[in-house]
């Protein structure tokens, strides 16, 4: 098995770059249906994997970050300024469309 460095110069940092982006993508395709609002999303050169989701309908982002650590599901759990409550999702490009979804189902039994 290569190691850290190895393996991102194998892969590549541009296909890493459009890996994140992508995984980013197809979170928030999951999510958006299921109430969750991204916070700002950089976009261009500044653009990223992490994404930090919440809902405006009072749903407590605290509990719902327990069932996900409870289910091995890796997130943060956020505040903004205002004390507003965030989950975010820090994918990597070995991360899997089937993770994505998984974490997906958690959250969607979870309301």
């Amino acid at each position: 098995m290569k190691a850290g460095i190895e393996l991102l110069l194998e892969v590549g940092v541009e296909a890493i770059s459009q890996r994140l982006l992508q995984l980013r993508e197809l979170l928030l395709l999951h999510l958006q249906p299921l109430g969750f609002r991204p916070a700002e999303l950089a976009a261009g050169c500044l653009a990223s994997g992490i994404c930090s989701v919440t809902r405006e309908d009072g749903v407590d982002m605290g509990r719902l970050f327990d069932l996900l650590a409870e289910q091995k599901v890796v997130a943060s759990f956020r505040h903004d300024r205002t004390g507003r409550g965030y989950l975010r999702f820090s994918p990597h490009f070995y991360n899997t469309e089937g993770e994505v979804q998984r974490l997906a189902s958690v959250l969607s039994a979870a309301l």
